[in-house]
């Protein structure tokens, strides 16, 4: 039977598409070693199978036979997905809706990779959320409502009543039994979104497949297995918005961004959070904390600076009143620099002294702050 479909899609503009679609309805690549990440052999014709090499078509030219050599990058895109005019359009849309609710949105970018819909069913296993229309991944409102009622409850610790009041209250098996006082809307990103290709090498062998599970226990001695899957780029902005639902719930919605910036630096959003995955930051704030960081940094050197100038000050005070609490004495040893070393020969009524040097030669009429104390005798110098 013959598909009403282009031969190997070779004729599909894959610049154009809605890469949603495309990607989770177009799957061609049922080839034989379909799971192939790491090549048996080192040679040049070398291909990846059918997983990893979907994964790629996701965001690089494809090759005529629709597999992709194993030097092809997996972190550079030669396209990204969406298009820009209307992805504009829609973040367009979205903040004015909710600015006319009295709403706010907050853009925020990623610092990590993002993935997002791992669950959705896929032949490579791993599947990506995309936005119906627009063809780019997104974060649905109830997965962020979720993420931040969860970090308000157990990494926040926030009163039942208050989580309730925000996110809407839930019962004792935990289901929900209202609506809160925020509606959360889906974050979109703001820019054509830049994929790239990750792996994950689970270690549990037939454990999950098999009947008899115990007969094939998990662990680090088992061949791993490859699974590509899509993620997002770093660094790619999304806006997220958030509106009251009544006249009187205005002030939640910054208590709620408050909860939601805090949980996308601390927890993250989408899967596999667990290892730094789904991180982001908004700007403003970041800018902000570097700014309050600048200022601290300045503030403890100017503190720093200033107690180390006391320690200077209160030892040269220190210094003076040694040098004006010495009364000289006859027999003395003082060091006026330059390897000067003289004894007191001569003390005057005015404080003045004569030093001589060692053998009582040359004496010098002198202050005692034009030298230093050594030694009470010359005998105690020279032990040392």
């Amino acid at each position: 039977m013959s598909m009403p479909l282009p031969p190997r899609k070779a004729d599909i503009n894959l610049r154009q598409i809605n890469r949603g679609l495309y990607f989770s309805k177009f799957f061609d690549l049922w080839e034989p070693g379909f799971d192939k990440i790491t090549p048996a052999s080192g040679g040049e014709n070398e291909t990846y199978g059918g997983k990893m090499s979907w994964v790629l078509a996701q965001f690089r030219e494809r090759p005529k036979t629709g597999l992709y050599p194993t030097g092809a990058r997996k972190d550079v895109a030669t396209f990204p997905s969406g298009d820009a005019g209307e992805i504009k359009a829609a973040v367009s849309r979205l903040s004015t809706l909710v600015e006319a609710i009295k709403g706010e949105a907050r853009a925020y970018e990623t610092t990590g990779r993002l993935v997002t819909g791992t669950g959705i069913e896929h032949p490579i296993e791993n599947g990506m959320l995309f936005h119906h229309t627009l063809g780019i991944p997104y974060l649905p409102g109830s997965s962020i409502k979720g993420m931040m009622r969860a970090y308000a409850r157990l990494w926040a610790k926030k009163e039942s009543s208050e989580i309730g009041r925000l996110f809407g209250p839930v019962n004792a098996r935990d289901e929900p039994e209202g609506v809160g006082s925020v509606i959360v809307f889906d974050a979109l990103p703001t820019q054509p979104v830049q994929l790239v290709a990750e792996i994950i090498t689970p270690h549990i062998g037939d454990w999950r497949l098999s009947e008899r599970p115990e007969r094939h226990q998990p662990g680090d001695w088992v061949s791993p297995n490859p699974i590509p899957f899509l993620a997002v780029k770093e660094n790619t902005e999304f806006l997220f918005a958030i509106a009251p639902r009544g006249e009187g719930d205005v002030d939640d919605v910054g208590r709620a961004f408050t909860l939601l910036s805090e949980a996308l630096d601390w927890i993250g959003a989408g899967a596999k959070t667990a290892i730094g995955f789904g991180r982001m930051e908004n700007r403003e704030e970041r800018a902000a904390r570097a700014q309050a960081e600048r200022i601290r940094m300045q503030d403890e050197l100017r503190i720093r600076q200033e107690l180390e100038k006391q320690m200077r000050e209160a030892e040269e005070l220190a210094a003076r009143q040694m040098a004006d609490a010495w009364v000289p004495a006859v027999g003395e040893v003082v060091d006026y620099g330059g390897d000067d070393i003289r004894v007191i020969s001569k003390l005057f009524d005015n404080g003045d002294f004569e030093a001589t040097l060692p053998n009582g030669s040359r004496p010098v009429l002198t202050d005692k702050n034009e030298c230093k104390r050594l030694a009470t005798s010359w005998a105690e110098y020279s032990k040392k």
